[in-house]
């Protein structure tokens, strides 16, 4: 079960109930200039009432919501890389409804779930990826600390005739090591 705090977020488990917050978040992300670089979303309530169960069922998702009103503002991931035998890996991702970014609100749940990654869980490294064109995104990554690492071209979708919507994408990682740093200078 998951449940971290920070002043102004609770990040625990998805409820059945979170269904039309993430309704929400996934059909502006698709309709987003970035959309089109990630994995698609359900648009319905069927399939993303599906979705919420299965990010519900376990511990390695977490709905984002607002302490001050009851509102899931976002979702970030944070699942065990199982190609990665001799360590303990990570991947580590998150969207965000549109109308809560740029308040500092991703940085604050991010950081607390590297926390909880690092202390708790004990982790070796996190990965973590977004398309070099994702300004916002790559900027949030860095000032967490990571480091990139490589970039490759991927595709994730396909567009309306077949072809593969293909683009450059930038892996970063965030070490122990780098973890250990971030503590001690870091605020």
């Amino acid at each position: 079960m998951i449940k971290l705090e920070t002043e102004r977020l609770l990040l625990r488990n998805f409820e059945p109930t979170d269904w039309e917050n993430l309704l929400e978040i996934s059909q502006e992300y698709e309709q987003s200039d970035m959309g089109q670089y990630d994995q698609e979303y359900p648009q319905t309530p069927e399939g993303i009432k599906e979705v919420v169960e299965i990010l519900g069922s376990g511990d390695e998702f977490a709905a984002v919501v607002l302490k001050n009103q009851p509102k899931v503002i976002g979702v970030i991931q944070f699942q065990r890389k199982k190609e990665y035998v001799d360590e303990v890996v990570h991947g580590f991702g998150g969207i965000f409804n549109s109308e809560f970014q740029g308040k500092g609100y991703a940085f604050e749940a991010f950081k607390i779930v590297l926390e909880y990654l690092f202390e708790e869980l004990r982790i070796d490294r996190c990965i973590a990826g977004t398309a070099v064109v994702n300004k916002k995104s790559r900027k949030l990554i860095e000032r967490l600390g990571f480091r990139e690492v490589i970039q490759k071209q991927v595709h994730f979708r396909n567009d309306s005739n077949g072809n593969p919507i293909n683009f450059m994408y930038v892996i970063y990682e965030f070490s122990r090591k780098d973890w250990e740093d971030y503590k001690k200078f870091r605020v």
